[in-house]
Formats: structure tokens, C-alpha cells, sequence
């Protein structure tokens, strides 16, 4: 249903009642992904080196979510922000700029 949309179509979409729900179920996934690591590898783990690469990670749920506990995180995806999917859960430059992990 997705396949091929455009970046504006995209963007159009989830300013829609069925985007905005998308956009909530992937934040809501994306809480469950992170608590899972949490679980089996713990904040100081997570936080050590680096921090945690999200590869292939536009839009962005996985990486905010990592972002708001605490956890450094490098997004790695070649489409990263072009796509038209940021969305208000994956907001990942205002938290960097509030002292969160860079994207690159």
C-alpha cells in the first residue's frame, strides 16, 4: 500500500487520522523495541561506547525513543529524513539539540 510513495504523499498522509494513528502504533513499538533492550542489556551497556547504531532507522521511533532514555544513538540510513515520514515521535535533531546523540 506504501510501496513508492512520494515524500509529500507520505507527508500528507500522516498529518491524516490513519497517519496519526501509524505514527502512534510505531511510537508504541518502538517503546516495546527499546524496553527489550533494556531488559536484556541494560542502560550501562547501552550508554557505553558509542551508544546504540540504528541502521536503517527512518523515521526515527526507535532512535527518539532511545534518545528520551538517556542512550546515545547514530542513526545510519541512506534515505534518512528524505522520506517524508518525521513525524511528532521522531523529533530525534530537537532532542540532539537538547543534549541528546547525533544522526547522521
Amino acid at each position: 500500500r506504501f510501496q513508492g510513495w512520494t515524500r509529500a504523499e507520505w507527508s500528507s498522509w500522516l498529518r491524516s487520522p490513519d497517519g496519526s494513528r501509524w505514527c502512534d502504533n510505531k511510537r508504541l513499538e518502538a517503546e516495546a523495541v527499546v524496553r527489550w533492550m533494556l531488559a536484556r542489556w541494560g542502560r550501562a551497556q547501552l550508554r557505553s561506547g558509542g551508544g546504540v547504531i540504528d541502521v536503517g532507522g527512518d523515521p526515527g521511533f526507535v532512535a527518539a525513543v532511545l534518545q528520551r532514555q538517556g542512550i546515545p544513538v547514530t542513526v545510519v540510513d541512506p534515505v534518512w529524513r528524505s522520506t517524508g515520514k518525521a513525524n511528532r515521535h521522531t523529533d530525534v535533531e530537537g532532542l540532539e539539540a537538547q543534549g541528546g546523540a547525533a544522526c547522521a
